[in-house]
């Protein structure tokens, strides 16, 4: 197989035709170009953010649980719910810092 340079590389790849080594690409691509090099259905930005939820699902260190909402094309999280909601759910709650933290009270 004869030498080629980066973008005829690359081409190839894009083609899923055989290349001389390994391609190298620093810059983005947006996931649009993957599912279509990849035969996937396309899917807006906002499905695949729904796919994402559904994997993990937005909770913050302080336990405050998030959705996100799409406002006019803007995607924000939403303030939802939170996991402590009384003494009990607080007492089980992991500890924000480690018990050897060195808190400093002020009298």
């Amino acid at each position: 197989m004869m030498q080629m340079n980066c973008k005829e590389r690359m081409w190839a790849v894009l083609n899923r035709e055989p290349v001389d080594r390994v391609p190298i690409h620093a810059v983005a691509v947006d996931g649009v170009t993957y599912d279509e090099v990849l035969g996937k259905p396309p899917r807006s930005a906002f499905e695949i953010i729904d796919e994402l939820v559904e994997q993990y699902p937005m909770i913050d260190i302080f336990g405050r649980i998030y959705k996100l909402v799409n406002d006019h094309g803007h995607i924000f999280p939403y303030y939802v719910d939170g996991m402590i909601k009384n003494q009990k759910d607080w007492e089980y709650f992991p500890s924000l810092f480690p018990a050897s933290f060195p808190f400093r009270t002020y009298s």
